[in-house]
């Protein structure tokens, strides 16, 4: 029998050893599961476009501040933006600082 340290747990070393969840998990989540392991779809247009959507949406753009605002630009920290300064913001972020008219695009 083997012997772990205590806090860890053995990983699974074939296919079958892995949980029936884990495993459908998996094939939800795009990747073929077989006899070699777990391995990733191909991607086809239809997922590049979905892909090419997300990175899209997280390009980062170059904006004045109008006014000092408080934003977060991954969902985790907020951070303060000084009016008059220039930032490199997520497009997430500036879509809400240019609606509010916060801030100004630059091109």
């Amino acid at each position: 029998m083997m012997k772990f340290e205590e806090g860890t747990k053995p990983r699974p070393k074939v296919l079958g050893d892995w949980p029936q969840h884990i495993l459908k998990g998996f094939k939800e989540w795009g990747y073929d599961v077989g006899e070699a392991g777990v391995r990733r779809h191909a991607e086809t247009p239809e997922d590049r476009a979905v892909r090419e959507k997300a990175e899209a949406g997280m390009r980062s753009i170059k904006i004045r501040m109008l006014r000092t605002a408080k934003g977060s630009p991954d969902g985790i920290r907020v951070n303060e933006y000084k009016q008059g300064e220039v930032y490199e913001l997520p497009r997430c972020l500036v879509d809400i600082f240019l609606s509010e008219n916060w801030a100004e695009e630059i091109k």
